[in-house]
């Protein structure tokens, strides 16, 4: 068989599985094995220990339970809910100020948790009551939180580019620094839209704006840094000790969780029982995320062993696509795959048949995964899988799922434009690391 029979057998195999709602780390599994098995018959089968080893002790993913921990302990300990409110006092004099705090919340918030799915629970079960108390527009409300929650899988610390960095052999510490000022910016932009749709939306019915509430003004300056500081402090330590070259990001994790759990018990109202439900959540995610690998590896070591991946970066160059059509198509391709994959799986599946092309191209990875990150945030939020559009709608249960879809709309138009911006400005991925040394 040549290599377009295996590479075919095998995309029919993971697609078939697929299509009855398998679990993606079975349809990998098996479609890595089918593979080696039509080749080889059980000659390889006999190294899959080895892999299955190596992916499940690779010090890469290490830091990967202890985030998803840290987000869980934040969280469960009501230090989330009062930062939101702390944040709140700041923003009351501004046109939609809650949605304003909603993604400054959500941006900061990302800066701890690595999670698109946390960020967008841990805000929107605290914002949600508090924007539909003042009478926002319900899909403004839904929207704005279901895609500001993907910041979480963008701005450092991400569990997409911990993934990515296992995949590619990078340096995790360099791919959280290239999304730094990216996740920023992309921040800004929500921000600029939420600003403008809000006067527009004054302008035309001014009866609809909602305004501040007597309770707003009561919380003093003091009750409001004590509910931001928290946060604050953790990040600027978990981060300093990160790019300050003072610690591994498995280091910088466990330190910000131990400053996280000091503050729940003094800050919070947290208590043992809810730190165990915290690393009984966390590790359920944990394991689903190994076990993705493990399947992951197997599905590399077949492209690998039979030699697709050197054959289709020909057959791309070969093809004569210019970097930036090449590109557009692999959006293309991310945006039908978000809209029935999550994140996680779609990095898996495709990055190891993405990466020695780009390569062969002379695209920098480092910026690839910026790019790419900002493609599996937009399936977070595209029907009728998007992850984020589930979480948002599970925290409110009277809200509609196209309440929810029509508020993601103008942003998933914004997030397409962005990476249209990344395509033409490259370098605002390279200011940090080029800062850092890197």
């Amino acid at each position: 068989m040549t290599w377009t029979a295996f590479f075919l057998l095998m995309a029919v195999v993971l697609f078939v599985l697929m299509i009855p709602g398998t679990w993606i780390a079975v349809c990998l599994g098996a479609a890595g094995l089918i593979g080696l098995f039509v080749s080889d018959g059980f000659r390889y089968f006999s190294t899959l220990g080895t892999i299955t080893w190596n992916a499940a002790i690779d010090f890469t993913l290490s830091a990967v339970p202890v985030f998803m921990f840290m987000g869980e302990v934040i969280v469960a300990s009501g230090l989330s809910r009062n930062f939101f409110r702390g944040l709140m006092k700041w923003g009351k004099r501004v046109p939609g100020s809650l949605l304003h705090v909603s993604v400054v919340a959500c941006a900061i918030f990302s800066a701890i948790s690595g999670s698109g799915p946390a960020t967008a629970s841990g805000i929107g079960s605290i914002a949600i009551p508090e924007m539909k108390k003042r009478k926002y527009r319900s899909s403004q409300i839904y929207g704005t939180l279901a895609a500001s929650g993907t910041l979480g899988i963008l701005i450092p610390p991400s569990l997409v580019l911990i993934l990515y960095g296992s995949l590619t052999n990078l340096s995790i510490v360099h791919l959280f620094s290239a999304a730094i000022v990216p996740g920023l910016i992309l921040t800004g932009f929500f921000l600029v839209y939420t600003f403008g749709s809000s006067i527009l939306q004054k302008k035309k019915h001014p009866d609809q704006v909602p305004v501040a509430m007597a309770e707003d003004e009561g919380l003093t300056t003091g009750q409001a840094l004590k509910g931001i500081l928290p946060l604050v402090i953790t990040i600027v330590i978990l981060l300093g000790s990160l790019y300050g070259g003072f610690a591994t990001p498995i280091e910088s994790a466990a330190l910000g969780t131990f400053i996280v759990l000091i503050f729940g018990f003094w800050l919070g109202d947290l208590d043992f029982k809810k730190v165990y439900e915290a690393a009984k959540s966390a590790s359920k995610s944990t394991v689903m995320c190994i076990v993705l690998m493990i399947t992951a590896k197997y599905f590399t070591f077949a492209i690998s062993r039979l030699d697709i991946n050197r054959h289709l970066s020909q057959w791309v160059i070969d093809a004569n696509f210019s970097p930036v059509m090449f590109l557009a198509i692999v959006g293309i391709i991310y945006l039908i795959l978000g809209c029935f994959m999550d994140g996680g799986s779609i990095i898996v599946l495709t990055i190891p048949l993405l990466a020695p092309i780009v390569s062969e191209l002379g695209i920098d990875l480092v910026w690839l995964a910026v790019y790419i990150t900002v493609l599996v945030q937009i399936g977070q939020i595209t029907p009728p899988m998007g992850l984020n559009l589930f979480i948002v709608q599970g925290v409110d249960r009277n809200c509609t799922f196209g309440e929810v879809c029509r508020g993601a709309v103008p942003y998933i138009i914004i997030m397409c434009i962005f990476c249209v911006f990344l395509i033409g400005v490259p370098d605002v991925c390279h200011w940090v690391p080029t800062f850092l040394g890197y």
